[in-house]
C-alpha cells in the first residue's frame, strides 16, 4: 500500500557491503569527533606558538580585517610569508614582522601589514605549521585552492 514511499533501512558503500543508517549514521559522528579533535588540537598548539608574539586568540576579533579586500590582502601577505622558510625563521627569532621586505614580496602595502600584523602573524604561523584544519577558514582569492 506504501510501496512508492519507503525508503530502505540499508544501503550499499562503496565495497558493497551492506551498511544500516544507524552504523552510517555512527561512522559519520565518528568522524566530525576526529576531525574535532584534531582542530582542537591544532588550535591549543596555535594558542602556545602564539604566546611568543604576545597574541592572544581571543582578542584576534579585534585585531581583524573587515573588509573582504583588505582581509584577502593580509590573508595573501601571511601566506608569502610562510612561504619564505628564511623570513619566517627570522621571524620566529626576531619576534618582529619584517614589513617592508613583506610589502615588497607581496604587493600588499607596508601600512595595511602593519596595522595587522598580529592577524598576518596568526595567518603565517597557521600556514608554515600546515594547520589545515584552521587554515580552511580563512578566505581565499578567486581561482586559489
Amino acid at each position: 500500500r506504501h510501496a512508492g514511499n519507503t525508503v530502505p533501512l540499508e544501503v550499499e558503500d562503496e565495497d558493497e557491503k551492506i551498511i544500516s543508517f544507524q552504523q552510517q549514521a555512527a561512522t559519520q559522528a565518528y568522524e566530525r569527533q576526529v576531525q574535532n579533535d584534531a582542530l582542537a588540537e591544532e588550535i591549543d598548539l596555535l594558542e602556545t606558538r602564539l604566546e611568543g608574539f604576545d597574541i592572544q586568540l581571543d582578542e584576534l576579533d579585534e585585531l581583524s580585517p573587515r573588509h573582504k579586500r583588505v582581509c584577502l590582502q593580509c590573508v595573501r601577505a601571511a601566506r608569502v610569508l610562510a612561504a619564505d622558510g628564511d623570513a619566517m625563521r627570522h621571524m620566529a627569532k626576531t619576534r618582529q614582522l619584517p614589513v617592508s621586505s613583506l610589502a615588497g614580496a607581496s604587493g600588499v602595502p607596508a601600512k595595511t601589514i602593519a596595522k595587522f600584523r598580529k592577524y598576518i602573524i596568526t595567518v603565517a604561523l597557521v600556514c608554515w605549521h600546515g594547520d589545515t584544519g584552521i587554515e580552511r577558514f580563512f578566505p581565499r582569492e578567486e581561482g586559489e585552492e
